[in-house]
């Protein structure tokens, strides 16, 4: 019995991911797109030119982005659930 629980959660779980993803396709707009398209490519250009200068300088500012990244992420969800 359990086990049917979670297959009938996870049919659900994905449909819901589904029509939220379709949903979001449909609003992507051109400028979107391009710009999903460029942010990969300025990532890749900035880690090489920082690769350049350096490891140490390449994993510094990485770590310094991670944690920017972890701080952002945990106030947000923190704001959420006020």
């Amino acid at each position: 019995m359990g086990l049917g629980a979670c297959g009938l959660v996870d049919r659900c779980g994905s449909r819901l991911v589904d029509q939220f993803f379709e949903s979001i396709s449909t609003q992507i707009t051109q400028a979107q797109a391009w710009l999903y398209s460029l942010v990969p490519v300025l990532g890749l250009t900035i880690g090489i030119a920082l690769y350049s200068e350096g490891e140490l300088v390449f994993w510094r500012v990485l770590a310094y982005l991670a944690v920017f990244h972890f701080i952002r992420q945990q106030y947000g969800w923190l704001r959420s659930i006020e």
